[in-house]
This record gives structure tokens, sequence and C-alpha cells, in this order.
């Protein structure tokens, strides 16, 4: 009875001392509030564990075992980068001044772009509504492929270019009758009462437009950049002479 005692006495000693040693290595308990980092209880709703620290996740941010805190970084694959500067692809950090992201691939943004998760080579297509076309012989108008060398885009609008042999053309993205109107500039003018002189409108019976210049008064040549006085002068070259007192010489 005494040996067997003894043995339990054993026994429990044993089992107790077992259990403050499980005890000590553990001095933090896992919970939904709170977590245990390094043997020591942290607050999981506004801290964090790395790499055995503690550190304010308000503040800071744990990227591959490193604790940081600058505002402008950012963690891709557990790696540092400056987000002003790079940013992350698919857990590849790229620079932002000359590469960019596609469908979790890196590009040249120099000479390629994206269209719809598809890079290509932009100095020679186009992406239109999600679709490539060829820039050397299509456009895009509004969303739409089109023909470049037997169509037009007019305000998001295509037509047939060999319709303006039938009266239809584009000015400042309105359609107008060729036969009977004009463009001058961004505006739709009459051809049988108005001009155009550069970019403005005229009525041509009552002004005139000499190198780009409007006068009002008309029947007046235009000789060498220079509106002559009156509809009896005559250029000379580049000068107005009148023939009734004078004749024309080139000097």
């Amino acid at each position: 009875m005494v040996r067997i005692s003894i043995k339990l006495i054993q026994m429990v000693v044993f089992v107790i001392l077992i259990s403050l040693l499980l005890t000590a290595g553990c001095l933090c308990k896992e919970t939904t509030t709170l977590g245990c980092c390094n043997n020591i209880s942290y607050n999981k709703t506004v801290e964090g564990c790395c790499n055995g620290s503690i550190y304010n996740v308000t503040t800071h941010f744990c990227c591959g075992g490193t604790i940081d805190g600058f505002p402008n970084h950012g963690c891709c694959n557990g790696k540092i980068y400056d987000e002003f500067t790079q940013n992350c692809c698919n857990n590849l950090i790229y620079m932002r001044t000359t590469e960019g992201c596609c469908n979790d691939s890196i590009y040249n943004i120099t000479t390629q772009s994206c269209c719809d998760g598809t890079i290509y080579n932009s100095q020679n297509q186009g992406c239109c509504n999600g679709k490539l076309y060829k820039q050397a012989v299509e456009g895009c108008c509004n969303g739409k492929i089109y023909n470049v060398f037997t169509q037009s885009c007019c305000n998001g609008t295509i037509f047939s270019s060999s319709s303006s042999t039938k009266g239809e053309g584009c000015c400042n993205g309105i359609m107008f009758n060729t036969t009977t109107h004009f463009c001058c500039g961004d505006s739709i003018y009459n051809a049988t009462t108005h001009a155009c002189c550069v970019d403005e409108i005229y009525n041509y019976r009552t002004h005139s437009c000499c190198c780009g210049k409007l006068y009002d008064y008309v029947g007046a040549p235009c000789c060498g950049c220079k509106l002559c006085p009156s509809k009896e002068y005559l250029c000379c070259g580049l000068f107005c002479y009148k023939p009734t007192e004078d004749s024309c010489r080139m000097y």
C-alpha cells in the first residue's frame, strides 16, 4: 500500500510539473479578440503580430516579416515597394513610369497598351470598345471600327466617304449637304450667299477677303495681300494700278 501510494504521488507530481511547464511555455491564449504574439497578448482589432513583434494595424503593416509604417509603401508578395513610383502586378513589382499591368501581365507602356485584358502593339494598333483594330486602315467611331479609306466618322456616326459625292459632309461633328454648303473652321455656310475667309464666314456681297482679312466693301481686287482702293483698279503682280491713269509695269 505504501509503495502504491508513493507511485501515485509521483504520478500526480509528474502531471502537475508537465502542466506547469506547458503553462509557462504559453503565457497567453488566443480568443476572438485577443491574439498571442511571442507569448504576449495583443488586441486583434487594432494590433497585429509580425515575426514575433506586435504592431499597430492602423498605422503600420507587415510585409514578409518586416513592419513598415511609411504611408506610400505597399506590400507585393512579401516585398515592400513605393506606391508613388511602383505598383504590384500578379505578385511582381513594376515601374509606373515605364510599365503597366494588363490581365496580370506586365507590359511596356511606351510601345504597348492594354485592350480588355490583351496586350497589343500601340504603334500600329488601337483599341475600340475592347476590340483591336489596325490604325493604318481602320479607325474607331463611338465604339465601332470602320474603314478609313471607304468610311468616315462624324460626331460618332459612321458614313460612307463616297457619299460625299452625293452631298454628305462632316463639319465639326455636324453632317451637311456639300452641294449647297461648305465648312469654314467649325461652322457651315451657304455657298450661294457666303464665303470663307480663313475660318470666318462672311457675306461676299457686302464684304471682301484679302489674305485672311475682311473688308467692308466689295469689287476691289486683292493684290499682294493688299486690297485695292476700288474696283477700277487691277493687279500688276503684287501691286494695284488704275488702267485709266497708269499702265502695268513690272519692276
